[in-house]
Order: structure tokens, then sequence, then C-alpha cells
């Protein structure tokens, strides 16, 4: 076998100029959420640790690095080709462009343009080059809508992933941080590239990699310690029955499901610390159950219970079952809109992961199966009423801005509380943020880069809309359906108005700036199918307005027939008392008018006397 090379390289380093190959042998891109959400918690986390706003921007380079893993890479014909590494460089292809699109000067984007591809001749070599990806990249780069139906399943993972990037990157970072962040990311964060000269070694490299000395899972590591103390063979053999029976079902849901609801366990009713918000500030329990659950259980078996015998076989027989019950309980609502628990899906496909720890904390052992359900349902739609009230405020709903807060929450207010404790505790808390009429309406923030928020906040409109009026309420198929049939956010207002003076824009807003800030409020703004946005778009509202009686429910109030003959719609409207009216004419005043409207119809679908009454939401 020829010599193999090793060298430690920045992200600049790496990736600058270069063109990656993927050897036939290579897996397809598989990260899901949970691998991306980790890398941007690690990524920013550090970076938080170290940086200040106060700080020139040249002392990032005195930032800690952080050790991103090895890429191995075989050269062969003068290409190189990715052996293993291509799960993280992919995440990373994806990250740079999202930030590329949020970096707001041309010179800070100039910095990471070679990283993503090289431009020939009007041609572009995407830096990870497969050809199947290279419509959906250039899509990506360009904040165009791209069709998946017909696309393979690793580049429908792609897609998946850089919405999670989008919904997951702290909104903190986005402004007058993001160019210190971008700096510390591609020179600070490295990676060790190993590179074999030959197939031969190539292969033998991977083979090594993915056949030989496979690790103990941590699940694994736990269950040895536990079972490992319980001496009377009988209960260590039940145990180990109930331990394999748990480990099946969860498995079942996904490969991390164990692993995942050990950690949400454990950090809800366990986790006593969390590290502090200060540079270079050590892990905690939170983190160090996050990264090593096993070790941290064997190095906290007094505060567990696990004293004695009886202790271990309890941790497994009742606790484990328990939790991992209630786990899955939690998961299948997240997965499907369940009666009761409809808040858990709407909270999960706002990418809020932190629901999950927020629901074990409040639960004991004791709880009958009908308490379970009243506090999965009490915190589930605490969390909902929270994401809804901090995005209209403009305020961030990720997880590294949310998950300090989250967590004092439930260790402090809800863990193990009686269920009117509980929420008594959940309304305090929502004490604290404004009412929806309270503030500025919301809408499409520059950039757009909050456009997956606007669709599903305009999804649960028209939900609500349609369950209060009798209808099916259709909220699934508004945020996942896919081609022609996808949804997207329809400007009521064409774009070209104001530059071609329609309807005497430019006397309604003399700067085309004001136009543009009013054009995208919410109450100037509806869900549409793709099929039909895209043939009329453009259109004056006159035109449009006669396409929206045949669309979704919230379209069709602004036309005279949704006012007749709708019984359960006009029950609705006596019932609420909210102001729908047909509007002829879309003008600044109707605008104000639907910002008020929507405003008044949100403050009811997540009102705090939600947590009082205990309704589904």
């Amino acid at each position: 076998m020829k010599k193999l090379d090793g060298k430690v390289s920045s992200i600049r380093e790496l990736l600058f100029g270069a063109r990656f190959g993927i050897d036939y042998y290579q897996r397809e891109y598989r990260w899901e959420r949970r691998q991306v959400e980790e890398l941007i918690d690690d990524l920013t986390s550090q970076f938080g640790d170290d940086h200040d706003p106060s700080h020139p921007r040249a002392i990032v380079r005195d930032y800690r690095h952080y050790f991103l893993g090895a890429v191995i890479t075989s050269e062969k014909e003068g290409r190189r080709f990715l052996i293993d590494g291509q799960q993280r460089l992919t995440t990373l292809s994806l990250l740079l462009i999202f930030l590329l699109r949020a970096l707001p000067g041309s010179e800070d984007q100039a910095n990471i343009r070679p990283l993503i591809y090289a431009e020939k001749y009007g041609t572009k070599a995407f830096t990870i080059d497969v050809e199947e990806r290279e419509a959906l990249l250039q899509a990506l780069l360009n904040g165009e809508t791209f069709e998946a139906s017909a696309a393979t399943d690793a580049v429908r993972t792609m897609l998946a992933r850089y919405n999670d990037i989008e919904a997951l990157f702290p909104a903190d970072l986005l402004g007058d941080s993001l160019p210190f962040f971008v700096d510390w990311l591609i020179e600070n964060v490295q990676l060790v590239e190993i590179t074999a000269y030959s197939d031969e070694a190539a292969y033998t490299i991977f083979e090594t990699m993915n056949d030989r000395g496979l690790r103990l899972t941590p699940a694994e590591m736990l269950k040895g310690f536990l079972l490992a103390n319980i001496p009377t063979e009988s209960q260590r053999n039940h145990c180990s029955d109930v331990w394999k029976r748990l480990e099946q079902q969860l498995l079942g849901i996904d490969k991390e499901a164990q692993a995942d609801c050990f950690k949400a366990w454990l950090r809800a009713q366990h986790a006593q610390s969390i590290r502090e918000r200060r540079a270079q500030a050590a892990d905690q329990d939170f983190e160090l159950i996050g990264r090593e659950f096993h070790r941290w259980v064997k190095d906290h078996a007094d505060l567990l219970g696990l004293a004695n015998e009886a202790g271990f076989v309890a941790f497994i027989q009742r606790e484990y079952t328990f939790f991992a019950g209630v786990y899955q309980k939690i998961r299948q609502a997240s997965e499907q809109l369940t009666p009761g628990l409809e808040a858990i899906y709407f909270n999960h496909s706002s990418s809020f992961t932190l629901q999950l720890p927020l629901m074990l904390s409040a639960l004991s052992l004791d709880d009958t199966p009908e308490v379970v359900e009243s506090k999965l349902r009490l915190v589930a739609n605490y969390v909902d009423i929270t994401i809804h009230r901090r995005i209209w405020g403009y305020q961030a709903i990720d997880y590294s801005t949310n998950y300090y807060r989250m967590f004092t929450l439930l260790r402090d207010k809800l863990r193990r509380r009686p269920l009117q404790e509980l929420q008594q505790a959940l309304c305090d808390d929502l004490a604290s943020l404004p009412d929806f009429d309270a503030l500025p309406a919301w809408g499409l923030t520059r950039g757009r880069m909050n456009r997956p928020q606007v669709k599903r906040f305009l999804a649960r409109l028209t939900h609500e809309l349609e369950q209060e009026s009798g209808q099916p309420g259709r909220y699934v198929e508004y945020i996942t359906a896919s081609g022609r049939q996808a949804y997207e956010v329809e400007h009521i207002w064409a774009e070209q108005s104001w530059a071609e003076d329609r309807e005497g824009f430019r006397t309604w807003y003399p700067q085309e700036e004001n136009f543009r800030e009013a054009r995208n409020r919410i109450g100037a703004l509806l869900l549409i199918p793709k099929s039909i946005n895209a043939s009329y778009s453009a259109r004056s509202f006159a035109q449009k307005r006669s396409q929206y009686v045949t669309q979704n429910p919230l379209a069709q109030t602004f036309c005279d027939q949704a006012y007749q003959n709708n019984p359960a719609f006009l029950a609705f409207l006596q019932r609420s008392g909210l102001p729908f009216q047909s509007e002829p004419e879309f003008t600044p005043e109707a605008l104000e008018r639907r910002n008020q409207l929507y405003a008044r119809f949100a403050q009811r679908i997540w009102s705090v006397d939600r947590l009082a009454t205990g309704a589904p939401g």
C-alpha cells in the first residue's frame, strides 16, 4: 500500500477551490435533523462562549479552535474522492449556502463563495461534485423554490436538512455578529484530511472504518452498568427482558430514539445544572447528559436512587418503563395530529425540540394516564402559545436562544408539579409575553429568512378558521404538500405594483421601501398552491380576488361569496366577534384592517385561557 498523508486544515484550506467526487461505495447523504441540530449547537455554543459584541473583528483569530473530525480522501486520475466525511462536508456546504444568503455585505459573501463552488465560463462547479445535487444547490443559492417530487432520496434529505438549518440557526447571530461567526467557522474550525493514493488503500481505509472495532453505544454501556448491579439472577433476567422490550419499541421509531429518550428523560427529571452563559464556562449536567448519559448516570448514582439492588431494579422496571412509554406517546403525537395533543404536532413542525424535556419534567411516576395526558396537553399548549407570541414580537425560538431559560423553567417551576401548580407556573411565565394586539403587525423580514415561520403561521390561521367553520382543518396539507400541490406564501400585492405605479401605489407609498415593508405584513399574505401562485402572482388584486373564491377559507374571506349561504362561518363570526369582511379593493386601509384582524384572531387561537381550560389547541 502506498503511503497515507495527513494534515490539519481549516474549512477554508480544505474547501477553497476544491472539487470532491463521491466514490461508488460511499453511502448516500443520510443525516437526520438530530445530527444537524447537534452540529449547529456545538458550533454556535463554542463561538458564543468566546464572542463579545464589543470585540474588534480581528480578535476572532484568537478564539478557541474547534475540531470537526477526520475526512478521508483518495486521489486518482487527478481528482479527489471522499471516502469518509461526506455527511459532514455536505452539511457544511448547506450551512455555508445559508450563511451566504444571510450575510449582509458582498465582501463577506465573497469570502465563502469559493468554498461552495468555483465558477468558470459562467458555469458553477460545486465543491462536492455530484450531478444529481446541482439543481438543488443552484436553487438554494438563488433563494428559489426547488421542485423535489422527482428528486432522489438523498437530494430530498439535503433539502430537508437545509430547511432545518434555517429553523435551527440562532437568530441572535443573524445580525452584526454573523460576519464574526463566519470568520471563526472558516478559519478556526479544523479537520484532519487523510489522503490515500490508490483505490486499494482507499477501500481498505473505508472497510476498516466501517466494519471493524464497533463500539458499544451509550445505551448499551448503561445497560451493562445497571444489570451488573442486580445480583439476583431472576431479577436481573427480568430487567434484561424489560430492557430488550423497550429497546425494540424505541428502535422501531428510529435508530436514535433510545438515546434520545434517555437524554430527554434524564435532563427533564434529574439534571440540576446547566453551563453558565459566559466564555469558557464548564459543561454541567444538561450538557454532560447530552454527550455521555451513561457516564452521567454512573457518576450520579446516589441522586438517581441507585444505592442497592432495589434501586437498580426500580430504575429499569418502573422509571425507564414509565418514561419510555410517555416518550413513545409524544413521538407519535409529533408525527401525526392526535386529538387532545394537537399542539405537540404544531410545536414539532415549528422545530421547537425543547418541548420534549419540558413535557417530561412535569410528570411524576405516580401520575395516572389521565393526569399524564392532561400535563402533556398543558405543557404543549404553553409551548405553542410561547412560540407564536415570540415570533410575533420578532423574538427567536431556536434552541440556542431558548435552552437556558427553558431548562431553568423546567427545573425550578415544572418538575414533578401537581397539575394545578403546573398550570399556575405556566400561566405566570406567559405573563411576561405581550399580547398580539399590543405589538405592530408582524410579517416577512428583510431577506425573508422567516418565510417558514410565516407559512406555518398562515397555515394555523387557515386551519383554525376551517375547524371553527365546521370543516376539517388542513394544517398538515398546508405545510407538507409537495410538488405543484405545495403551498407557498402569496403576496396579495404584486412585486412590480409600485414600480409600475398600479392603482395609485406611489400615492399611497411615496417611498418604495415603505411599499415593500407594507407588502410583507401578515395581513397582505396568504397561502396559495404553488401551481396557482405561479400563474397569477404578478396580477392585480382585482384579478387575484376572482381566484381567491376557489381557494382556502382564509383566502375566500376577501370575497363576497364567503359571507353568503355559509351558516357555519357566519356562526363563528357571531361567536367570536372577529370583524372579517370582504375587501373589494385592497388599499392601505384594508391592509391595516387585516393586520388588526389577524392579531385578534391570533389572540384568540393562542390565548392564555387555553391553559386555564385545558383546551386541546
